[in-house]
């Protein structure tokens, strides 16, 4: 499983850097790479609301950061993101990519 969330890992750090880069064609590639690795994997969502975020489509942020949230109630990024975009004047460089946070799903493959 660890080869499996270490190649999930490079994809979404690339996604992250196209992102940052306002790439957002070069983003959507690699989240298709990362869906077809995990479907499940709440940091997908978190990037996507990220990539939408910064589009200025909050309705559609907001409906990937609940889906993140909603795959593992655990994950503090979306959370965090979720919560964040809702506050009135937010900061966007405040922004939780959340690359260094394991799912839950991770967190227990990782304890057995």
């Amino acid at each position: 499983m660890t080869e499996k969330y270490g190649s999930l890992q490079e994809i979404l750090g690339r996604a992250v850097e196209y992102i940052q880069s306002a790439d957002f064609q070069g983003a959507k590639e690699q989240i298709q790479l990362a869906f077809a690795i995990d479907v499940n994997a709440p940091q997908i969502h978190n990037l996507l609301g990220i990539m939408f975020e910064l589009k200025n489509d909050e309705a559609v942020a907001m409906r990937h950061y609940r889906a993140a949230a909603n795959l593992d109630g655990t994950y503090r990024p979306a959370l965090a993101n979720l919560y964040r975009l809702g506050e009135f004047g937010r900061k966007k460089n405040s922004i939780d990519y959340g690359l260094d946070v394991l799912s839950l799903k991770q967190r227990m493959e990782n304890s057995k």
